[in-house]
């Protein structure tokens, strides 16, 4: 199909006037840019520096997600008989506590993974806060 913009361009039937105007105008070609998703793994693999960094978080995305089924024991559970009970590695720990326990019994280690958790739930819940009112308040600026 011609466009009536004074030249003898032609373009596909898909593509608007105005996009076609401005191509011919500036002499730029319409086309999409590619995704960064498929080059981002062969990216992190090149720049060694941020490997650890993203292993950290993905362990920690991990345990939060499979928190329950990683957890030795309940974080609520208190046994006073156990308080203040030091890790396995220290002399007078057990390997049933590995990281020992607290001054009310409770499992030191199933409390960072149920923390972690909790930690993991807040931020994503804050994010989605933070992105509707972001999303809303950027709507009604226009």
């Amino acid at each position: 199909m011609k466009i009536g913009l004074g030249t003898s361009e032609s373009a596909s039937p898909s593509v608007s006037g105005v996009d076609v105007a401005m191509s011919l105008r500036t002499g730029l070609a319409l086309e999409a840019e590619p995704s960064p998703a498929p080059g981002a793994l062969a990216r992190l693999r090149r720049r060694k520096i941020l490997v650890l960094p993203f292993s950290i978080l993905l362990v920690f995305v991990a345990v939060g997600v499979f928190a329950p089924y990683l957890a030795p024991l309940s974080p609520t559970e208190t046994d006073l008989g156990l308080k203040l009970m030091p890790p396995a590695w220290v002399e007078g720990g057990a390997l049933h506590r590995v990281l020992g326990t607290d001054q009310l019994g409770r499992d030191i280690l199933s409390r960072i993974v149920h923390g972690a958790r909790l930690a993991l739930t807040t931020s994503l819940a804050a994010i989605d806060l933070s992105g509707f009112l972001g999303t809303i308040l950027g709507m009604l600026a226009g």
